[in-house]
């Protein structure tokens, strides 16, 4: 099983001189919480909701002219799309953070996962596992 198998978001890409209105409206219309600040084929920087909050509401930005170099986080963990799901959720965990860009095997970056879609996925699967388990155990009728 890998992070090929749970439903990502394709990566949406910003540049460190788009302003927070800009990246804000790319992750609404898309209806993600996160975007990958690049530099040509470069990772320089994740924006998230987070940040929104954090970095430009509370310090009073103006969205309109304040550029993502400035209230981006520089420090960008990624996972290699064969991760183990679980491998990811543990990271995110750990590191405290929820959205996490997804590079290819050449390393090129590729979509990025939330820590809800992983959530999403380990939860279908339990409840296909117990739906299976209870029609095993009902298959030869009461009392079996």
């Amino acid at each position: 099983m890998s992070l090929k198998n749970i439903d990502m978001h394709t990566l949406i890409m910003g540049a460190p001189t788009d302003t927070v209105a800009q990246a804000v409206e790319r992750m609404l219309a898309r209806r993600c919480g996160a975007l990958v600040i690049m530099d040509g084929d470069r990772i320089v920087g994740i924006f998230t909701e987070r940040d929104v909050l954090r970095r430009v509401v509370g310090a009073k930005l103006d969205p309109e002219t304040t550029r993502l170099a400035d209230v981006m986080t520089t420090e960008v963990h990624t996972m290699v799309e064969d991760a183990d799901p679980e491998e990811a959720l543990v990271f995110m965990v750990r590191h405290d953070f929820r959205h996490l860009p997804v590079l290819d095997c050449a390393g090129r970056p590729t979509a990025i996962v939330s820590i809800r879609r992983i959530f999403k996925f380990y939860a279908d699967n339990q409840r296909e596992l117990l739906d299976s388990l209870v029609s095993y155990m009902g298959a030869d009728g009461p009392g079996g």
